[in-house]
């Protein structure tokens, strides 16, 4: 017998390959007809599958309602009703809270958010349109308060309210958290809002479990014209500190922290002896050829009481050199301006015991004074060039001239801030 040569071996072994991938190209197509045909029954089996799943999701929510509301029912009774307050449940914390779209639902994992519209009248000291302004939102709202004390607030500390400008939470607003009172939701914030004119709306958001540190942003608050903030907040013990980013502190020389400020907070008592507050200006921030000065007075005194002095407000001076300080009158009858060489005295009828807003803006040789928001009128009166002189608050210089009443509120600017 003649022996197969390893040629025909290797040809007989290539026709058996050939056959083998023509069944198995055969064979898959009747696979993925097979497949083609049984997918909607696969389909279906899928969506009972996902049904099903779904049902034991609500199942469980259901069991959760129930635990909810037999633990304390009311939590359920308590939510307000009607077409403005609808409520929906949560589950993304545990087990889950109440939500409120009523008081507006909040994104951005913030429970609540409540609108805040600024209305005309509340801009019309100014025209047209204000760029990066620091809002005061002040109040004493219950919903504010923390949890344990009946409020919506989870932090004692407040760290869950933030302002944004949607209602959705997700962009945060640069402000600063003056004071907060958990127990009954007294707030003083100040809110930088980048565009404000009659009608602008912002929001402001609470109740987020998961915040544990100060959200607020005091720096970013206060635009970089602003050269010094004091708010002299609390009412118990004196904080000198500067609100911008410039910590131009304050060094206190015998001021003390007083309450009933307008600000619904603390500020600063000055004796009218010795007590002042000085910052010594080394940097010369306080420049003085442009500027806004900004505070709110209570002066103490009765008209005729202080033997001709003029009680210093504030002052760029020291013993032997003046660019600028401002006075109330001895007799509460007009303001009291020193250049240094000459007096400027816009008149003016103060009561004892009473605060007033007063502001002083400069630029070009032309000084303008505001009371309560009223122009006293504008007048040619030069300022000295900048100087490294110390800005002395409740005193004009340091060392006399002394306020007697309480200040508050006191605001610098290297830019003329209002028209």
């Amino acid at each position: 017998m003649k022996t197969p040569s390893l040629v025909t071996d290797r040809k007989l072994s290539g026709q058996s390959l050939i056959e083998i991938l023509v069944g198995i190209a055969i064979g898959a197509i009747f696979i993925i007809g097979a497949a083609m045909a049984i997918a909607p029954s696969l389909q279906i089996t899928k969506q009972v599958s996902q049904v099903q799943t779904k049902t034991e999701l609500a199942s469980e929510l259901l069991g959760n309602v129930q635990a909810w509301a037999a633990g304390n029912w009311n939590n359920v009774l308590a939510l307000a009703t009607g077409t403005a307050n609808t409520y929906h449940l949560n589950t993304a914390t545990s087990p889950f809270t109440a939500v409120g779209s009523g008081a507006g639902g909040g994104g951005a994992s913030y429970a609540y958010s409540r609108s805040i519209t600024i209305s005309s009248s509340s801009s019309s000291g100014a025209s047209g349109t204000l760029s990066n302004f620091p809002m005061l939102f002040s109040g004493t709202y219950a919903w504010l308060a923390a949890s344990s004390s009946g409020g919506n607030v989870q932090n004692a500390s407040g760290y869950d309210i933030i302002f944004a400008s949607d209602s959705g939470c997700m962009s945060k607003l640069n402000f600063e958290t003056e004071s907060y009172t958990p127990s009954t939701g007294a707030i003083v914030d100040w809110v930088n809002v980048p565009t404000l004119a009659g009608g602008t709306v912002v929001y402001i958001c609470y109740d987020n479990r998961a915040v544990t540190t100060d959200q607020s942003d005091p720096g970013f608050t206060w635009n970089s014209n602003y050269v010094g903030v004091w708010h002299f907040p609390n009412g118990t013990t004196l904080n000198a500190s500067d609100s911008t980013s410039n910590a131009n502190a304050l060094t206190d020389n015998g001021a003390t922290a007083v309450t009933g400020s307008p600000s619904l907070d603390g500020a600063a008592g000055f004796n009218g002896v010795s007590a002042y507050m000085q910052n010594s200006n080394s940097s010369g921030q306080f420049d003085l050829s442009s500027f806004t000065w900004d505070a709110w007075v209570e002066p103490t005194y009765a008209a005729g009481s202080t033997g001709g002095v003029s009680p210093g407000i504030m002052g760029v001076r020291n013993g032997s050199s003046a660019r600028l300080s401002l006075h109330m009158g001895p007799n509460l009858s007009s303001l009291v301006l020193y250049n240094g060489s000459k007096l400027l005295l816009p008149a003016f009828s103060f009561t004892q015991n009473t605060w007033y807003h007063i502001v002083v803006a400069y630029n070009a040789g032309v000084t303008t004074v505001y009371v309560n928001g009223a122009s006293l009128g504008s007048h040619a009166y030069a300022i000295g060039a900048s100087t490294l002189l110390p800005l002395n608050i409740g005193s004009s210089n340091g060392l006399q001239e002394f306020w007697i009443g309480n200040l508050d509120e006191i605001r610098i600017s290297n830019a003329v801030l209002c028209k």
